[in-house]
């Protein structure tokens, strides 16, 4: 078994030598890191507060948060992501029961007849 020298005390950096590290800067780099995660966790703090409120707006306006985040999400998906939720989510409510109704049915129709409506054009 290899013997391993002990570590001298009140010699912080005798692991990174050992460990073949070279500590030249190292700490300068490690606060470095420390200031810019607190940094970005601040302004994450900030933007989450900012998004916080624009729901609290729209909820405000009679929409829910729930209703709100999902239609966000469906904005942000592709056109093919959408027309695989749109077509997903038509049968996952009708299998729990749930009909979906004329205007919901239409909603979720649009954006099909549109494309139907641009190749028929094109």
């Amino acid at each position: 078994m290899a013997k391993t020298k002990k570590q001298p005390e009140g010699n912080e950096t005798y692991n990174i030598v050992q460990m073949g590290g070279n500590i030249d800067g190292l700490f300068e780099k490690i606060a470095e890191a420390r200031d810019s995660i607190v940094d970005l966790k601040k302004k994450r703090g900030e933007i989450n507060a900012e998004i916080k409120a624009k729901r609290e707006g729209m909820e405000a306006l009679g929409i829910t948060k729930k209703a709100f985040d999902l239609a966000l999400s469906h904005f942000e998906s592709s056109p093919e992501q959408r027309e695989g939720f749109d077509d997903a989510y038509i049968l996952a409510r009708e299998g729990m029961g749930l009909k979906v109704k004329g205007a919901q049915l239409d909603m979720f129709n649009k954006d099909k007849k549109d494309q139907e409506d641009d190749n028929a054009e094109g």
